[in-house]
């Protein structure tokens, strides 16, 4: 049993980690913060939190701070990501995501990450 549950939460650190690669290539100077229920970035010290990751056993939760859009919730939905709903309070898309689906839709993962980013640098 704990060696599963060991296995499980290696897998979600390998899918935080193929995230991070995915936010460096457009922003190489950001590095993964750890802080009591989410793992957030920083940049040259500072909270740089456009996105947050909350990890769990079979899947990781990745909140995107973007507006409500028609536009960005139909290509979250095209894409075939699990979504727990949009936090209208924080301003938050939240998704579900396997470590499968960062592998298998990394295209509109970068597209939606880099939307994220460029909204929290402007």
């Amino acid at each position: 049993m704990v060696a599963a549950i060991k296995l499980e939460l290696v897998a979600a650190f390998v899918g935080i980690r193929n995230l991070l690669a995915i936010v460096r290539k457009f922003d190489p100077s950001l590095i993964l913060k750890y802080n009591k229920f989410y793992i957030g970035l920083s940049r040259e010290g500072q909270p740089y939190n456009f996105i947050t990751i909350r990890p769990r056993k079979s899947h990781i939760v990745l909140e995107l701070k973007l507006p409500e859009n028609d536009d960005i919730t139909a290509k979250i939905d095209q894409a075939g990501f699990e979504t727990l709903g949009y936090n209208k309070r924080w301003g938050l898309y939240r998704l579900q995501i396997s470590k499968a689906d960062i592998s298998q839709k990394n295209e509109v993962l970068r597209d939606l990450l880099k939307l994220a980013h460029d909204r929290r640098a402007a």
